[in-house]
């Protein structure tokens, strides 16, 4: 599921969205 915050990352900058900012630096599932 890394893959899914990829693409997130990708679509919403982290700057706007500091959650997936986490999930970039830390997934959940990894």
């Amino acid at each position: 599921m890394r893959t899914i915050s990829a693409v997130l990352a990708i679509k919403k900058p982290p700057v706007v969205t500091p959650g997936v900012k986490t999930f970039e630096l830390k997934p959940p599932e990894g």
